[in-house]
């Protein structure tokens, strides 16, 4: 799970397509972005936090990693 602005979000994606992401800024410039209020940006990491626990793809990864003790995984 990964919590972040749209650009931070869509590299995730990129590397890993299912990852659980909770959006709580929009980039707007190099120095600028639009961010979700405090509470907004605390209720959706919330919930993209329970989503992941739930997200079975992720949990396929993270047993396919333990069973390779960890060691690097080309994905």
């Amino acid at each position: 799970m990964i919590s972040g602005d749209d650009a931070a979000c869509r590299e995730a994606h990129e590397i890993m397509p299912e990852i659980v992401c909770a959006e709580v800024k929009k980039s707007e410039s190099v120095y600028g972005a639009m961010l979700l209020p405090p509470q907004k940006a605390h209720k959706l990491i919330y919930e993209k936090s329970i989503e992941n626990i739930k997200n079975e793809n992720l949990l396929n990864l993270v047993k396919l990693i333990k069973k390779n003790k960890g060691e690097d995984l080309c994905l």
